[in-house]
């Protein structure tokens, strides 16, 4: 009974969703375009330049408004698992993406963007993808699969998502959705777009999720913390009070977008993997984090050449209460820490555009600056009742800088040449040169052979290269950044624009992933040697009735390279 309640409650509300909408929004319906229209469909990311999936310079994958709403995901990591190559972990206190069977804690070798605008954050190069990126303002989600450092630098090391907002003249009014589910599972999302004139439009997003969690019995054995052992229970998937606000306002020349998101997660059992009872915790174990950024961009097109001036600023801050042994060992509640810190980010981003007869040069140059503030810990761990607050890590401000440039020429009507190339300097670490090149053939059939070789780099952290004393951990000032070499082939098949199958082979060449030196000292990080990875995806895509139903598909089989891998990894 309860669910024939729930299905009713669902259907009122996109009843009603829908008569609040049908008068003052205009909607584009994939399925309504004629074949001129659906050809027109573009893609940004690969190259910064409007092109073709076909004969872009990457293997993509594209999901819509349309389908993300048919789907019903409700967050990035929904989306990303009916992505070939993707996969979610869940440790005791995050959820983690792992691309092509490489991760790491908190997200760090994914970039993430918005509009192109970068939302890692600078201390973990963390992003969460969760509930504070709001899926209801979103056009297209763009996934590049495989490096994307030539353009885009540090954290591109597995893949670039860029999601792109909804155009205001495709609202042209206001758009509410409510939705509510089991386990305290509700969420308001509203999207207001208008076009005012040729030279304004205005697009305003807010997006709030609340998800109380469900409660899971252990048993005795299913803790994994210190002895003895204890049964009880945990709540799984618990985001209290998510959010995502923004705007953005064009007028002429000048696009000004802003937002203003937080993420709150809190985790079903101890770091240790121990059982606990949330009612008598001193404090949840959670973790918030806060993201917001500003922007101002200036663009100006003239016959042949593009030019674009942004400046921007992003401000985070990070809250966090874990624990590391077990209420029942050390009481009353174990020993609790919190993390602290905030942080800014202030940079500027100058690129231009020359287009010629069979191609395009693209150069951009950016400055970056970042500083740590306000970094601290807070812990019992003396008599588990004074707590003690001491610094975290040292306060710092560093400078980046880089430099791009991509050159793509069609040397003839069936062939596409795209070369890239990007140099980063980080201040304390020293540079790095990430190169990019593509052959893309377009053969007869409808099909598209690309032929791919990119490098990549993810500098070691801020948090990971300096000592912790507070949390115990060593100096680790000597890390080298982790590196890739990437060799993709791909073929794809596209006999209508509402239909495609594509196969790719991948090898990936992987230097230097860090993580904790577990032969030695567990709190010291290393970069452990090279690991090689190989694969094949597959992605089909087609519509079973005309205009009505669309089946998607994937499979993805990937395996380590044990003649070329180091026998350390072979064992992680």
């Amino acid at each position: 009974m309860k669910k024939i309640y729930l299905v009713v409650l669902i259907f009122s509300i996109l009843a009603l969703h829908s008569n609040l909408t049908a008068e003052n929004t205009k909607k584009i319906d994939p399925f309504s375009m004629n074949i001129e229209q659906l050809m027109n469909i573009e893609v940004v990311t690969a190259s910064k330049i409007p092109e073709k999936i076909s004969t872009a310079p990457g293997v993509i994958s594209v999901v819509t408004h349309e389908e993300i709403k048919n789907m019903g995901a409700r967050t990035l990591m929904d989306v990303l698992q009916t992505v070939p190559g993707f996969n979610i972990i869940q440790d005791n206190n995050e959820h983690i993406v792992a691309m092509r069977g490489v991760y790491a804690t908190t997200n760090q070798k994914i970039l993430v963007l918005r509009n192109g605008h970068r939302l890692n954050e600078f201390l973990f190069e963390n992003s969460e993808m969760d509930y504070s990126i709001s899926m209801a303002n979103v056009e297209k989600i763009e996934i590049i699969r495989g490096p994307g450092a030539s353009l885009y630098g540090n954290a591109a090391l597995m893949a670039v998502i860029n999601i792109i907002t909804r155009k205001p003249e495709d609202i042209d009014g206001t758009d509410v959705t409510i939705s509510l589910g089991d386990y305290g599972q509700r969420s308001v999302d509203t999207v207001y777009g208008k076009k005012f004139s040729n030279n304004a439009e205005l697009l305003l997003f807010a997006t709030y999720s609340n998800t109380n969690g469900e409660d899971v019995g252990l048993d005795a054995s299913e803790d994994y913390g210190d002895t003895p052992q204890t049964a009880g229970e945990m709540t799984v998937d618990q985001y209290p009070d998510n959010f995502d606000i923004g705007l953005s306002f064009k007028l002429g020349n000048f696009t000004l977008s802003a937002s203003h998101r937080k993420s709150h997660y809190v985790q079903p059992k101890g770091n240790a993997g121990q059982t606990i009872d949330n009612f008598d915790l001193y404090k949840n174990l959670e973790q918030e984090f806060c993201y917001s950024s500003l922007s101002l961009q200036y663009e100006v097109k003239r016959d042949d050449l593009q030019i674009k001036f942004r400046h921007y600023l992003d401000y985070q801050k990070y809250h966090a209460w874990q624990m590391i042994t077990t209420s029942n060992v050390n009481p009353p509640q174990g020993k609790l820490f919190a993390l602290n810190y905030k942080g800014l980010r202030l940079g500027l981003n100058y690129e231009v555009i020359k287009y010629y007869n069979k191609g395009t040069f693209l150069a951009g140059v950016t400055v970056e600056q970042w500083e740590l503030k306000d970094s601290f810990t807070r812990r019992n761990w003396a008599d588990f009742s004074t707590w003690t607050k001491d610094s975290l890590i040292p306060e710092e401000r560093a400078v980046n800088n880089a430099f791009y440039m991509q050159w793509q020429h069609d040397i003839n009507q069936f062939t596409r040449i795209s070369l890239g190339a990007r140099y980063d300097y980080f201040e304390g670490i020293g540079g790095n040169i990430s190169p990019r090149l593509a052959l893309i053939f377009t053969l007869p059939a409808d099909l598209t052979l690309k032929l791919m070789y990119s490098e990549a780099f993810l500098s070691p952290t801020y948090f990971y290269r300096v000592s912790n004393p507070a949390l115990g951990y060593g100096s680790t000032s000597n890390l080298e950044p982790e590196t890739i070499k990437s060799y993709q082939i791909s073929l794809r098949y596209e006999p209508s624009p509402r239909s495609y199958a594509e196969i790719t082979y991948f090898l990936n060449d992987l230097e230097g992933l860090i993580s904790k030196d577990t032969s030695v000292n567990p709190n010291i990080y290393k970069n452990h040697e090279n690991y090689v990875v190989q694969g094949i995806e597959t992605e089909l895509k087609f519509h079973i009735i005309e205009n009505r139903l669309t089946a998607r598909i994937n499979a993805t089989w990937q395996s380590p390279v044990a003649s070329q891998t180091s026998n350390e990894n072979m064992f992680h």
